[in-house]
């Protein structure tokens, strides 16, 4: 066990590398930025990766979805605390049943390009799901539907076949229009701003939608491709960016609260982020090694060293504000000597070198990424494993795990609304492209308890099934639970009315107001 003297030398490290990094990485960016003029009415608003793909049925990464938190609108949308609230439907009845749900359309949505928005937009864009050759991660919850009837202009029924109980959570899927004016170049929605202008790897430029009932409090929102978590600290302290959120390195921000034009805001988050495994590996598909692995990761000191405090200690995909959240689930505490005893046990003895196996971990180029990863391959180098490392951009990384195409990753889930997300992360039918079960993890016993949970109206029930599938996963580890990280964005002096949900959605930037 290491002892508190070895915590604050290794703390003293971090931080003096972390220090040193952001110096030469500021006085680089000083020496490439040329003063900016931005209109007076655009909010510019930093974010580390451009979106994997721009239509609101297929993209799943969370640039993607910060994207379609402002540009589209679905029949429902969920509330900074989980609540389901009508959007464009004002309101709906399910039958009995709770296979039949009836929604009465909102008539004063129109879409970007100025089509009326009505029912039929709604049927096109669920009937894709229902479509074999239309392929999407997103895809697995919709199979729940038989048919989308437009009754008239204002109504649509879905009819499905057999209850789902998260269905009006699945129901705040944007809606494109059924004219084919959207595609994934040009995306169309209903939403208070439009794209205006679209360069990969470089900007998104959104318009305020005029049409929108509620529209927005700025004239454009700029989202600004910027990797480096130097540099983004650099654009808001020279005036050239406004908002930046849960992106700006946590030993930046003792320094950018002094800064007079800008303020820190902190608030409670649930984003969860978690070590992942290939459950077909060799090594990776035997739980003892998985556990041993879970022991060998010294979550504090990662908290700590990485977040300056700025989080808590995961132990579900579900957050602890979240009705179904699992607390009485199998823990694995730091304890390295409980690792090496675990591998020994499973035959992994080290060799003349100190090694008993190797394994390969992927990440993105993102300074916090690489910082973990570095943590990561102390603490197994520590047990006898050798971590090697292989960073790339995050569109490849990403590919690169849904496709399977790796043995260890790290990365945060965001938006856990709903603990249906079980099923689309667990369940042995969501593997790639149909869900994002991308370890390939399979239990029987977990897929009957996500099923019968999606057909229990009563959330009592459903919250018994969902507690048993918690402590199985906890049990068996396709992840290793690593924290809940707190909100933390930086804004310019000029940005009013800044809110922040607990999972650092952008649905509230339309609410934003700049100051002259």
């Amino acid at each position: 066990m290491w002892s508190f003297g070895h915590s604050v030398i290794w703390s003293f490290f971090i931080r003096r590398a972390a220090l040193a990094a952001a110096s030469l990485g500021l006085m680089m960016a000083a020496g490439a930025c040329v003063e900016e003029k931005i209109p007076p009415d655009r909010l510019v608003v930093l974010v580390e990766s451009y979106p994997a793909n721009l239509d609101p049925r297929i993209g799943t990464d969370q640039a993607s979805a910060r994207f379609f938190h402002l540009a589209f609108e679905g029949l429902t949308r969920v509330g900074p605390k989980g609540e389901i609230l009508p959007l464009l439907a004002e309101r709906w009845e399910v039958d009995e049943s709770g296979t039949t749900y009836t929604f009465h359309l909102r008539r004063d949505a129109a879409f970007h390009h100025g089509k009326t928005f009505s029912s039929e937009d709604i049927a096109f864009t669920y009937e894709q799901f229902l479509k074999e050759d239309f392929i999407s991660a997103k895809k697995e919850p919709y199979e729940a539907i038989e048919a989308v009837e437009a009754l008239d202009a204002h109504t649509v029924r879905f009819r499905l076949r057999k209850p789902f109980a998260s269905f009006l959570n699945a129901a705040a899927l944007g809606v494109v229009p059924s004219d084919g004016a959207h595609t994934a170049e040009r995306p169309v929605g209903t939403g208070p701003f439009a794209l205006a202008e679209a360069v990969r790897d470089s900007h998104l430029l959104l318009r305020a939608h005029a049409a929108h009932p509620a529209p927005p409090s700025v004239r454009e929102i700029e989202l600004r491709v910027v990797p480096d978590a130097t540099a983004r600290e650099m654009a808001l302290q020279k005036g050239s960016a406004h908002l930046a959120v849960n992106n700006i390195l946590p030993t930046a921000l003792e320094r950018l609260e002094s800064d007079p034009s800008l303020r820190v805001v902190r608030a409670p988050g649930g984003n969860f982020t978690y070590l992942g495994f290939n459950l077909e590996d060799p090594q990776l598909s035997r739980p003892e090694v998985r556990r041993a692995i879970a022991h060998a990761v010294d979550r504090e000191r990662m908290i700590e060293g990485l977040l300056e405090g700025l989080g808590r200690e995961a132990d579900s995909v579900l957050p602890p504000h979240l009705w179904a959240h699992a607390d009485d689930v199998p823990r694995h505490p730091y304890d390295p000597e409980r690792a090496k005893a675990l591998l020994d046990e499973a035959g992994f003895r080290p060799g003349a070198d100190g090694v008993r196996f190797r394994l390969l971990y992927k990440t993105s180029t993102e300074s916090l990424a690489r910082r973990k990863a570095v943590l990561l391959q102390e603490f197994l180098r520590a047990v006898g494993i050798a971590l090697d490392i292989r960073s790339y951009e995050f569109a490849t990384f990403y590919e690169d795990i849904r496709r399977g195409n790796f043995q260890l990753y790290s990365l945060t889930w965001v938006g856990m609304n709903d603990p249906d997300l079980l099923h689309y992360i667990f369940h042995g039918s969501s593997v790639p492209p149909r869900g994002a079960n991308r370890g390939r993890y399979r239990n029987a016993r977990v897929d009957e308890l996500l099923d019968a949970a999606r057909s229990a109206l009563d959330n009592r029930i459903r919250k018994t099934y969902y507690e048993e599938v918690q402590k199985i996963v906890a049990a068996e580890l396709p992840y290793v639970p690593l924290w809940y990280s707190t909100n933390v964005a930086v804004a310019s002096h000029r940005v009013e009315g800044l809110e922040l949900w607990p999972a650092g959605e952008f649905t509230p930037l339309a609410g934003v107001r700049l100051r002259p």
